[in-house]
């Protein structure tokens, strides 16, 4: 009979032993604030698996934890700059990432932390791979966006719900969040963990993302612009065209395409076609 495979974070520590350093460190974890630590050393692998971390590459991690992800990417990684917001996980922080001299360690809000602060650390462009907090989903992809230019690949977990509306138009799941996020980058869903295998587990099933750079799907002068009339229009999006821009507070004259279609059946030309519409 083979043996089970272990479930330990590193050197053997497995979660009852995790829950014994943290109460000894005086932590309690949060889930409002979204941390949800990712155990499985084979499931840790499988991230930088899919990121394809090679030795002369960079990376950044996005709330780094206890740094048990940190030490694998290290292990692949020309640099690892492991980003933490969260103080009280320093001294676990540190000792498992003592080994590895290519890892820094910067305890600070990742949403704040600006594009060159990120250079004086890392070569762009530089990969990202990270078990984000599933409470800032939103905010670190849109700060991913900020930071387009710097990247190469971007490899993270978010909620199985967040990673199936991720998708571009035309689609039935659409929400202005997912426009803003594909216009910027392709979206490949990877493997699905089930929320039992965090700890402490969340709410719902969690999905490996990859977030691939990508040009603009359509040409727009004015993208601030844009994105804030998709924000408006989607507030109806199960509305018909023609009602969903008169409750938005547009009335253009002449529509580039059918007043009865609903929304999320338009593709990015269409959407853009109808932004210079009520620009006219």
């Amino acid at each position: 009979m083979g043996q089970k495979k272990s479930k330990s974070v590193y050197s053997g520590v497995g979660k009852g032993a995790l829950a014994t350093l943290l109460k000894n460190q005086g932590i309690t974890l949060s889930k409002e604030k979204g941390q949800h630590f990712l155990l499985n050393p084979y499931l840790l692998s499988r991230l930088c698996d899919e990121a394809k971390v090679q030795a002369t590459e960079d990376v950044l991690e996005i709330g780094a934890g206890i740094g048990n992800l940190t030490r694998v990417i290290a292990k692949r990684a020309r640099k690892v700059l492991a980003v933490e917001v969260d103080k009280r996980f320093q001294p676990l922080l540190e000792k498992i990432t003592a080994p590895y001299s290519n890892v820094f360690l910067l305890y600070e809000d990742f949403l704040k932390i600006k594009g060159e602060r990120l250079l004086s650390y890392l070569s762009a462009p530089f990969k990202v791979v990270s078990n984000i907090p599933f409470s800032s989903t939103a905010r670190i992809l849109q700060k991913l966006v900020e930071l387009k230019d710097l990247l190469s690949l971007v490899v993270i977990t978010v909620q199985k719900e967040v990673a199936d509306k991720l998708l571009p138009p035309p689609n039935r799941h659409i929400t202005p969040l997912s426009l803003y996020i594909t216009f910027h980058f392709q979206i490949e869903r990877s493997f699905l963990i089930p929320k039992g295998i965090f700890f402490p587990p969340p709410e719902v099933d969690a999905r490996a993302i990859k977030m691939i750079p990508q040009p603009p799907p359509v040409i727009i002068t004015d993208k601030e612009e844009f994105f804030h009339f998709l924000r408006e229009i989607f507030r109806y999006k199960r509305k018909n065209l023609r009602n969903a821009l008169q409750s938005s507070g547009y009335s253009p004259s002449l529509l580039p395409v059918e007043p009865d279609r609903r929304l999320e059946t338009l593709s990015w030309e269409e959407l853009k076609c109808l932004f210079l519409a009520v620009k006219k």
